[in-house]
């Protein structure tokens, strides 16, 4: 008959210090009143596993009570780390390597490594008899290059040549003829007779390179011709002049820029190329800042620039009037923010790309006009506010311009100016209807009564078109009334009847 388990178990407190010579406290603890909760931590705390049922679990912890020769295994310290050991992964560095292989490997350092013979070593260690190989032609070299003087010619060491330089670069080496023998160099010697044919190297350097500097300059083709303009001509002369006070006597054999005109068989000189002209039927021009005329040739006419004004409205006021290195280039000339429209636009006839405004307008009008909702309907873009107009009727100030457009301090983003504008826009329409009611009541519904005014008409290309917005309609009658005295009487006259 078996004997029944032990309920009351006397086991070791846990958290308790060991002291080498003193028993271990001990405490009663009944199985019978732990449930499994209080069984898995204290089975923890022992070390001992904590899966499985209840029934398993006291059995781990009879059996525990009964092997005291455990008891104190679970009071070792743990092995401190020394000063300067290395482990970890650190211990698989490359200096860590190169310590173990120089010093050899420390107690505690863990098992031993064997190189990878996949791998290959970060650097190779230099034998002492490979330097003393290296040393040995190096020395070599140096005597037999110091004991030969040369001039104007090339020696060659062991394969490396090394140029002369002419009659006071003799003193390359230490010699000495006294006694009919020769200094054995020292290694200051040694040293500074490096430094010396290294100086002499450089400056052979500096020489190749200023006379190819000097045939590139004085081969360098001629300006092309740009017209008869005075300030490129005298630009072209001062520095030419510049150049050549800068090139030395003794090289500057012959002027830049001057060639021989070639001559025929009797001896009579060729004539001048004639400049460059543009072909009639792609030569336009536009009219820039200050009146001056820009005359170029269509087919030469770059892509427009992709760019965006978005993010950065004080870019844009300044770029509408002076063009910026990021924006258009023609023939030289940097091209504003205004004047794009001039190039680009197809009915203009600046483009021979029949394409290019109509993709282009889009962006360009997004920084002119606030974006409409359409942007392909021209109708729309005619409804809103210009923003670099709306910019210039503040004052061009942009201190003015970001007192109306901000809010709670802060300024407004791009889609919150449109929507200012656009609603602004609307307004103006609104106050400009009854004027367009009654002018299109004064002169007909189409306007046709006023065509030999010439009021409500516009040129846009070759074709005359009559104005169809509110806003136009309206402040071309107002002006008429008020500079057209036969017109004002007889709407008021009309005003009477109706009345």
């Amino acid at each position: 008959m078996s004997e029944p388990p032990l309920n009351n178990l006397w086991l070791p407190i846990i958290g308790q210090k060991y002291i080498e010579g003193q028993e271990l406290e001990l405490e009663q603890v009944a199985l019978n009143e732990l449930t499994v909760k209080d069984l898995k931590p204290r089975l923890q705390g022992y070390g001992l596993p904590v899966s499985g049922k209840r029934l398993l679990l006291e059995t781990r912890l009879r059996e525990f009570s009964q092997r005291k020769d455990q008891w104190n295994l679970l009071f070792q310290p743990k092995q401190n780390r020394t000063r300067g050991s290395v482990t970890g992964s650190r211990a698989k560095g490359a200096e860590a390597l190169r310590t173990i292989g120089l010093h050899g490997k420390q107690k505690g350092d863990g098992p031993a490594r064997y190189t990878n013979k996949h791998g290959v070593p970060a650097t190779k260690e230099c034998t002492a008899e490979q330097m003393a190989v290296m040393e040995d032609w190096a020395d070599a070299a140096l005597l037999e290059l110091t004991a030969e003087p040369f001039l104007n010619g090339t020696a060659e060491v062991d394969g490396v040549v090394v140029v002369g330089q002419g009659e006071d670069d003799q003193r390359v080496g230490l010699t000495s003829e006294a006694a009919g023998g020769k200094l054995e160099p020292t290694g200051v010697d040694i040293r500074l007779n490096r430094q010396e044919r290294l100086i002499l190297e450089l400056r052979q350097i500096v020489q190749n390179g200023f006379g190819t500097v000097l045939a590139a300059q004085t081969s360098r083709p001629c300006p092309a011709y740009r017209g008869s303009n005075q300030t490129t001509n005298t630009m072209s002369t001062v520095s030419e002049q510049t150049m050549a006070d800068l090139i030395p006597h003794s090289h500057a054999t012959s002027p830049p820029c001057q060639h021989p005109k070639p001559t025929t068989a009797s001896g009579l000189a060729h004539p001048e190329p004639e400049p460059m002209t543009i072909n009639p039927e792609n030569m336009r021009t536009i009219v820039l800042e200050g009146g001056m005329s820009l005359t170029f040739d269509v087919t030469t006419v770059p892509n427009p620039p992709n760019i965006r004004y978005s993010e950065r409205i004080e870019d844009l006021f300044k770029e509408w009037y002076v063009a910026s290195d990021s924006g258009l280039t023609l023939g030289g000339q940097k091209i504003p923010l205004r004047h794009w429209i001039d190039i680009y636009k197809k009915r203009g006839g600046n483009a021979v790309d029949s394409k290019a405004w109509s993709t282009f307008r889009g962006a360009w009008h997004e920084w002119k006009v606030c974006k409409p909702v359409t942007p392909a309907a021209e109708y729309y873009i005619e409804l809103f506010q210009y923003v670099v107009e709306e910019y210039e009727r503040l004052g061009s100030s942009e201190q003015a311009f970001w007192a109306v457009y901000s809010a709670n301090g802060h300024r407004m983003v791009w889609s919150a100016i449109q929507a200012a504008l656009r609603q602004q826009r609307k307004q103006t329409k609104a106050a400009s209807l009854p004027d367009a009611t009654a002018a299109r009541r004064f002169f007909g519904e189409t306007l046709e009564g006023a065509a030999h005014l010439r009021v409500f008409q516009y040129r846009k290309g070759k074709q005359i078109h009559t104005y169809s917005s509110d806003d136009k309609i309206a402040e071309q009658w107002r002006r008429l009334l008020e500079t057209n005295e036969d017109i004002r009487m007889q709407w008021e006259e009309s005003m009477d009847c109706t009345q």
